[in-house]
């Protein structure tokens, strides 16, 4: 188990912090801006690792966060964006559907993440 988990942080983690490197930096085109970047990224994971917080606290926030941005806001969003017509549903019909969405995501978000931070959201206790 200690070798898979060696393995998985040695090979997984350098691809995620690239993609997170080109996502969060797209301009940067200089070897410093990287590597820069870079540190920050490690740097901030490295402090986001070492804080004395509960797993059940962890896990509900990433929940709360990731959740509420696949199943509502993410679509409304783009649905905002680029607002194809649709000829079995009227645009302002749509547009209005889209923005209840994205008002019903944030509200599942911030409740949720309230919920986690205040200590009401975990089970068992």
């Amino acid at each position: 188990a200690r070798g898979a988990l060696a393995a998985q942080l040695s090979l997984a983690l350098p691809m995620r912090f690239f993609v997170a490197r080109r996502t969060v930096g797209a301009g940067v085109s200089s070897l410093f801006g990287r590597v820069l970047l870079s540190a920050s990224l490690v740097g901030s994971a490295t402090f986001l690792a070492v804080l004395p917080l509960s797993l059940a606290l962890v896990l509900g926030v990433t929940s709360s966060v990731c959740a509420s941005m696949i199943i509502y806001i993410l679509p409304a969003l783009v649905d905002l964006k680029f607002r194809v017509d649709d000829p079995l549903i009227p645009r302002s019909l749509r547009l209005a559907g889209s923005a209840v969405s994205l008002l019903v995501g944030l509200f599942v978000m911030i409740g949720g993440l309230a919920g986690n931070f205040l200590g009401i959201a975990v089970g068992g206790r």
